[in-house]
C-alpha cells in the first residue's frame, strides 16, 4: 500500500515537493525502526517513518474523510479490471491499529519533534496518524494487486479499463524506490537476485513488477526475519531463475530465438490457488505499442495479440509446480 500511495500523493502534488519532506535512500534498519537519514529526513516513503511523513501530505486542509475517500478511489481506478473489484475496507484491522499501534505513535511523535512533517500540533498528528491507521486497513486480493502492479508495469495506464490513473513520470519514481527500497532490509540483495522493482508487506503479500510486461502478486503470511514472505521470496528465486529474460537482462547475452507463442484471452490472467495460498499474474502490451495506445476490448480484456516469449501453457504450468 506504501508504493501506491506514495505514488498517488507525488502525482498529487509533485515528486520534487514529496522528496522536501522525504528521502531516497535504502535505511538500513527494519521497516519500523525510529530513525532519520541524512537531512533529518525518513529515508525513504516504503518505511514507516516514511509512509505516516507522506501521509501527512495527502491533500492537509481537507477533512480526513475526504482524504482517504482520494486515496480509496485511486486504489479503485488502480485495481479496475475485468473481474470485480476486491477492494474493501476492514474495520477491524482499523480499530487494532488505532488502539494498538503505540510504536505507530511514538514515531509520529518523533517527527513532529523533529519537524519532519507539515505539521505544528499534536491534534493534527492526530489527524494524521489516523489517516495512516485508515490507509493501512485497505484490503485487496491477489487479483486486484496483481492487476495494480500490472497499472504500474504499462505506465500508470490500467491495462484493462484503459485509465491513466498515475503519470509515467510518477510511475518511473515508484518503481525507482520499489527497486531500491521495496523489500525492507532485504532490498539491496533482492535488486541483486531479482533484478525487478517489488512492494512487500507484513501481511506476507508480495507485488513484483516487470515493466512492460505485466505483474506478480504473491501472498503467504509467513514472514522471514525482514518481514517479507517466505514463500513469495523462494517462489520469485525459482521462477526467475527458470524465465529469467522475462528481467529484460539475460537477452543481452542470450537472445531469443524460439517462436514467440500468443496468449489467448484467457490467458491473460492466469490465476493458481492452492489451499489459502494465492498467486495471480496479470499481463499486458507494452504501452508504446504501434498504434500508440493499449489493446483492450469492451469487456476490459487483453486482445489476444499480448505476446510473451513463452507459451502461457508452460508458465502455468511451471506455476502451478513452484507453489505446491
Amino acid at each position: 500500500i506504501n508504493a501506491e500511495y506514495g505514488g498517488i500523493t507525488c502525482d498529487d502534488v509533485g515528486s520534487d515537493f514529496v522528496h522536501q519532506y522525504v528521502g531516497k535512500e535504502p535505511s538500513g534498519f527494519g521497516f519500523n525502526k525510529i530513525k532519520l537519514g541524512a537531512k533529518n529526513l525518513p529515508h525513504n516513503p516504503l518505511i514507516k517513518t516514511g509512509a505516516i511523513t507522506v501521509a501527512s501530505l495527502v491533500h492537509p486542509n481537507e477533512p480526513i474523510s475526504e482524504r482517504f475517500e482520494h486515496c480509496y478511489s485511486k486504489y479503485k481506478r488502480l485495481a479496475s479490471g475485468f473481474v470485480t473489484n476486491n477492494i474493501s475496507f476492514n474495520n477491524v484491522v482499523y480499530l487494532s491499529e488505532k488502539h494498538n499501534g503505540h510504536r505507530n505513535y511514538a514515531i509520529g511523535h518523533y517527527l513532529l519533534n523533529k519537524g519532519c512533517i507539515a505539521i505544528n500540533s499534536t491534534p493534527r498528528l492526530m489527524e494524521v496518524l489516523e489517516l495512516y491507521f485508515q490507509l493501512c486497513s485497505i484490503e485487496a486480493d491477489t487479483r486486484s494487486v496483481a492487476i495494480m502492479g500490472a497499472t504500474l508495469a504499462n505506465g500508470g495506464k490500467n491495462v484493462f479499463s484503459g485509465d491513466q490513473v498515475l503519470t509515467q513520470k510518477t510511475v518511473q519514481d515508484t518503481l525507482s524506490l520499489m527497486y531500491s527500497c521495496g523489500m525492507y532490509d532485504f532490498s539491496g540483495q533482492w535488486s541483486f537476485e531479482m533484478g525487478l522493482p517489488a512492494k512487500s508487506g507484513v501481511s506476507g503479500v508480495v507485488m513484483m513488477i516487470l515493466p512492460n510486461v505485466g505483474s506478480i502478486a504473491m501472498w503467504s503470511p509467513p514472514l522471514d526475519h525482514y518481514g517479507n514472505s517466505v514463500r513469495g521470496v523462494g517462489f520469485t528465486r525459482n521462477f526467475l531463475g527458470r524465465f529469467r529474460d522475462l528481467t529484460g537482462q539475460d537477452s543481452m547475452f542470450h537472445p531469443f530465438s524460439a517462436k514467440r507463442a500468443t496468449l489467448t484471452r484467457n490467458q491473460t490472467l492466469s490465476t493458481v490457488g492452492v489451499r489459502t495460498r494465492m498467486l495471480h499474474t496479470s499481463t499486458g502490451r507494452m504501452l508504446h505499442t504501434s498504434t500508440g495506445r493499449m489493446p483492450h476490448t469492451n469487456t476490459g480484456r487483453l486482445h489476444s495479440t499480448c505476446q510473451l516469449q513463452w507459451s502461457a501453457a508452460s508458465l502455468l504450468k511451471y506455476v502451478r509446480k513452484l507453489v505446491r
